[in-house]
């Protein structure tokens, strides 16, 4: 890494679950984009074949010094604290923080669920993500008044929402307790930290991933989302053009450019009731 000037100057996403999957693309993809990337996973040989991918999309340019990958695990308060303590010894306030680390979970009717394994998967998809946020936020806070007075946007946060978060999904109880739980930990973080944080929760829609390797119920899609779509959803909500929106859930086929500050102020793409 380089020294604390160069990092800080620097816009930095962190991307937990970011050594594989969903979010290892979109750490390609940001790097790509000029951002610098820190990623982590609990596991060491997947982190460090992920530094090693992300290494190589330098095309010919050093990116040594514009990612970091690391090994946490977010059930771990330890590994989170030191995982922190990392991010500022190395000078680094990230402007974008993106929860996608999550498994699966049993998949079955709830009362033959392992519920050992269920509640691992709650641990991880909500406890793990939010303490990952808790950790994260007086650093992103500390910043807040110099980015305000730079004209700069406020930190990002982008959560993971994903099938049973929006709608009840058989045999996935673990899975979707826990994405439903953080689409209202996005809003209530949104509104705790109006004007100094934007936190929003997305539906990425469905992805070749390992996470289907878990799968014993759902059948595969007949085609797969568009990773260029959930990309610009990406690129939208750690970017200048949200600058005002917060505490939303949204899908990757949702109309967002529309998307104006005012709709912070209402309940329109929220966790609510029917009737």
């Amino acid at each position: 890494m380089g020294g604390d000037t160069v990092a800080s100057s620097r816009k930095w996403a962190l991307i937990s679950g970011g050594a594989s999957g969903l979010g290892l693309r979109i750490a390609g993809h940001l790097l790509s984009g000029g951002w610098s990337v820190a990623v982590f996973s609990n596991d060491a040989p997947s982190v460090e074949s992920a530094r090693q991918e992300l290494l190589s999309l330098a095309a010919g340019g050093p990116v040594g010094d514009r990612v970091l990958a690391l090994v946490c695990d977010i059930s771990s308060e330890e590994d989170v604290v030191s995982l922190v303590r990392t991010l500022k010894n190395e000078g680094i306030t990230p402007d974008a923080v993106i929860n996608a680390a999550a498994i699966l979970g049993p998949v079955g009717p709830f009362h033959e669920n392992d519920f050992a394994v269920w509640a691992r998967t709650i641990d991880i998809d909500l406890v793990g993500n939010a303490r990952l946020l808790h950790a994260m936020l007086p650093l992103l806070l500390e910043s807040v008044p110099a980015r305000i007075e730079r004209g700069e946007s406020l930190p990002k946060i982008v959560n993971f929402g994903g099938g049973g978060a929006g709608y009840a999904r058989l045999y996935h109880t673990a899975y979707g307790t826990a994405k439903t739980a953080m689409v209202r930990l996005t809003e209530s973080i949104a509104l705790e930290y109006k004007g100094k944080v934007e936190c929003n929760i997305i539906a990425p829609g469905a992805h070749k991933t390992a996470i289907w390797n878990d799968e014993t119920h759902d059948k595969e899609p007949a085609q797969w989302s568009s990773m260029e779509k959930l990309y610009a959803l990406i690129d939208y909500l750690t970017g200048k053009d949200s600058d005002g929106i917060s505490g939303r859930f949204i899908h990757i086929e949702n109309d967002y450019r529309s998307f104006t500050p005012e709709i912070s102020g209402t309940d329109r793409y929220q966790l609510r009731r029917t009737n």
